[in-house]
């Protein structure tokens, strides 16, 4: 049987009509770096500042003065839960004092940080991913790990050293990766959640359910019936995640427009609030 993560890629790369959405409409930009000593181990040094990430000013702004910044921090690891810390940071320019040098801007993380950021160690890889709304996410990874790759795979980002100006992307001006079920999969791990579509198939939909949720079984026949042909003898695990994704998009589709027709309908029955029609 092949492997999930081979099964991901496929799902990826042949349900090309179903993709719908890309990375641009949730993030404004992302870098990468590979973290130094003096930035995460205390034994080296004292400080707490991500240095060599100056060139996400492009996204967080030149300042004058220091800034304080919604940061979350975050750890990522194969085989454990994600670590995360939602604080803030100070965002300033290093060499404000030295007029005759560049600016150069650092992110200071407070100490209550320490229990996130000081869990990576020299040589991980340290991502600054900043959401269209929310605080900036700095996620540390081990190198190497698969959630690396994952993240690397993502972001449209590589291996490099440690600074950001030639391993960055700015969605404001490219699309990025489309959503996938992986690429979704992936932004689950961090807390992002990215909701996909097929707004096409909402008059059928409508015709064959109606504004209301269909039993799970009977939901679940009909996106295998309609989802695209795979073959379930020859690859089982792919038409398995080919049905998943499917029947996820469906499911969304319905979702909103059942939802957005109780909003405009507003929650009162009987010149009530209708407490219990709101909580479903």
């Amino acid at each position: 049987m092949a492997s999930l993560k081979s099964t991901f890629n496929r799902v990826a790369r042949d349900t090309e009509k179903m993709k719908r959405g890309y990375l641009s409409e949730y993030f404004i930009g992302v870098a990468a770096k590979t973290l130094a000593a003096t930035e995460v181990d205390p034994n080296t040094s004292r400080g707490h500042e991500y240095q060599g990430v100056d060139a996400f000013r492009e996204f967080l702004g030149s300042p004058e003065t220091k800034k304080k910044i919604d940061v979350t921090y975050i750890r990522l690891e194969d085989d454990e839960l994600p670590l995360r810390l939602e604080l803030d940071g100070t965002w300033y320019n290093s060499r404000k004092n030295q007029p005759h040098r560049e600016p150069e801007y650092r992110l200071y993380y407070p100490a209550a940080a320490e229990e996130v950021v000081r869990k990576a160690r020299a040589g991980d890889t340290l991502f600054f991913c900043k959401p269209k709304s929310g605080p900036l996410l700095a996620m540390s990874c081990t190198a190497g790990s698969a959630i690396e790759q994952q993240l690397f795979w993502l972001f449209g980002l590589r291996a490099t050293g440690d600074r950001f100006d030639d391993n960055k992307r700015d969605f404001r001006r490219e699309r990025g990766q489309e959503l996938s079920f992986t690429a979704r999969y992936i932004l689950e791990l961090i807390e992002i959640e990215a909701i996909v579509t097929e707004d096409e198939w909402l008059d059928a939909l409508l015709k064959k359910f109606g504004a209301e949720f269909p039993a799970t079984g009977i939901f679940s026949e009909f996106a295998r019936k309609h989802a695209p042909e795979t073959s379930v003898r020859d690859d089982p695990d792919h038409a398995l995640m080919t049905w998943i994704e499917f029947e996820e998009r469906l499911f969304r589709t319905l979702e909103r427009h059942i939802v957005s027709k109780r909003l405009a309908d507003g929650f009162m029955l009987s010149k009530k609030a209708d407490v219990e029609g709101f909580i479903r």
